[in-house]
């Protein structure tokens, strides 16, 4: 295999397929193939709400009070980028005492903190249509 660019992690099996049948990734800012033909993408920060496809973060979002019913809802969106940022941040910072260990968090910070822990890439949760047969659950 050749080697992955800097920032690009390698496609998921939903990824892959979706590229193979239109040619583009839900949520990728640039994809590029490989000279053996590996899929590698970077996936971006959501752009409206609807592109937030995460059950449990969408969920939680709606038992919290945001209008989850709208596509455009930037309110949400704003929320889950930044909770999910905050994650991202602490678990790659090691943190031993926050809110994923106590218990309080949101689902979306723990999209964000789950995702740098397992090694996957960037905003991985975010866009996961299937997370039990993508091949990085």
């Amino acid at each position: 295999m050749t080697q992955i660019p800097s920032g690009f992690h390698a496609a998921d099996l939903h990824q892959q397929q979706s590229f193979r049948d239109t040619g583009s990734i839900n949520g990728a800012a640039k994809v590029t193939v490989l000279p053996d033909g590996t899929v590698c993408t970077r996936l971006r920060p959501p752009h409206r709400w609807a592109a937030v496809v995460s059950p449990l973060a969408r969920r939680f979002a709606g038992l919290t009070g945001f209008v989850i019913s709208n596509p455009d809802n930037a309110e949400a969106r704003d929320w889950y980028v930044a909770e999910y940022n905050a994650g991202w941040q602490a678990s790659r910072r090691g943190t031993e005492h926050g809110p994923f260990q106590d218990g309080t968090s949101s689902d979306a910070y723990d999209d964000g903190y789950l995702d740098a822990a397992a090694g996957r890439m960037k905003w991985h949760l975010t866009y996961c249509t299937d997370h039990d047969t993508c091949g990085e659950g």
